[in-house]
């Protein structure tokens, strides 16, 4: 199913959202301008939120669960040209290390693959239609270690413009054997950009969430971290092309000639060569691979908000940290030579506005 993506025609941020403040934060005329993502009522009401959202999803409710996906556009702002910038660096690159899970390699559950456990589903319910949809997540270290990054489609409602309130990140997803082996984490506060909360824009469609795991009797903030359980990968910004990378994420529909090779209930990996791709669907500043490349991945839609990790560390003599560094966050899947199979990944260029996006994030405390 595919979900158009509602048209914004001001410039100016409703102040009448529903379930939601959308606060536009002053900044320097370097940056973007930043949109502050926050529930009406304070903790209370995210308390009384988060505890509605866990208790509706059960192990069965997760398995029903429906890939998020979006028709990406763009609205043009009122007095511009329309002209994009090219893909390219906007300052020094620049790399904020990744933190392993404590005892390292000897912490996961998935003891016979390669796989993240600080990448997992982020499961969003629907109320007008009692629907389960998921995304892609991953966390990201952090002063406060509460930190994940996802796609902007899974922040904000793509069909309402609105936030996403009924939301929660399981880290480690994998049905069958643990469905959500370090808990269900809940969305205090998000960070996203103007360009997409507003204009739509898909190269800015990423942005981060500050989580909170309640206590699952008395509904109270537990204090404990996400970053303690499974770390953080690192971020990377203003990087050249050809960096070698894996995506990790949850495929689930069929391709077009009808194959089904995945279900979407375990995590699955792509590794490739992430390179500059070529305009698609007003997406001007997007990496990624296919074709273009010479690097094809099988993945089906499914994977929206999965991470783009440069430097993961996967094999080797010494303990696995199972820690990359984002390059990037799945935005959108496509088949590029009509022959009726996904062929390529692609997500937005971080450049240096992603780093001013983070600094929002890391400096903000949650319960």
């Amino acid at each position: 199913m595919a979900i158009t993506l509602r048209r914004v025609t001001t410039g100016v941020l409703v102040s009448t959202m529903i379930g939601a403040l959308l606060t536009m934060l002053p900044t320097p005329a370097s940056a973007k301008r930043m949109v502050q993502v926050t529930q009406p009522g304070g903790v209370s009401t995210f308390r009384e939120r988060a505890m509605e959202t866990n208790g509706k999803l059960t192990p069965d409710a997760a398995r029903s669960a429906k890939p998020l996906e979006v028709e990406l556009r763009v609205v043009k702002r009122e007095g511009s040209d329309g002209a994009r910038k090219a893909k390219a660096p906007n300052g020094p690159a620049g790399v904020i290390p990744g933190v392993a899970p404590p005892g390292g390699n000897a912490v996961t559950t998935f003891a016979d693959v390669e796989y993240p456990i600080n990448v997992g589903k982020i499961f969003i319910h629907r109320e007008a239609t009692d629907e389960w949809f998921y995304c892609s997540g991953t966390v990201v270290t952090s002063q406060y270690k509460n930190v994940v990054a996802t796609a902007g489609h899974c922040i904000i409602d793509p069909e309402t413009g609105e936030v996403w309130e009924n939301w929660a990140f399981i880290p480690g997803y994998n049905d069958g054997m643990l469905q959500w082996p370090y808990g269900a984490w809940s969305p205090f506060v998000g960070w996203v950009f103007e360009d997409w909360a507003v204009f739509e824009d898909p190269d800015s469609d990423y942005g981060f969430v500050n989580v909170s795991k309640l206590d699952s009797q008395t509904g109270e903030p537990s204090g404990q971290r996400i970053g303690d359980f499974v770390g953080g990968n690192g971020l990377a910004w203003n990087q050249s092309s050809g960096l070698s990378g894996y995506v990790f994420g949850y495929p689930h529909h069929a391709h077009p000639d009808g194959d089904k090779p995945y279900s979407g209930w375990t995590m699955k990996w792509c590794y490739g060569t992430i390179a500059y791709l070529p305009p698609y669907q007003n997406a001007n500043e997007h990496v990624g691979w296919g074709p273009y490349n010479g690097q094809l991945c099988s993945f089906t839609p499914g994977a929206d908000g999965s991470p783009f990790l440069w430097a993961y560390d996967s094999d080797g003599d010494e303990p696995i940290s199972r820690v990359g560094n984002l390059n990037s966050v799945v935005s959108q899947v496509r088949d590029t030579d009509g022959n009726n199979r996904y062929d390529t990944w692609s997500g937005p260029y971080f450049d240096g506005y992603v780093k001013q996006l983070y600094d929002m994030a890391n400096a903000r405390w949650s319960p």
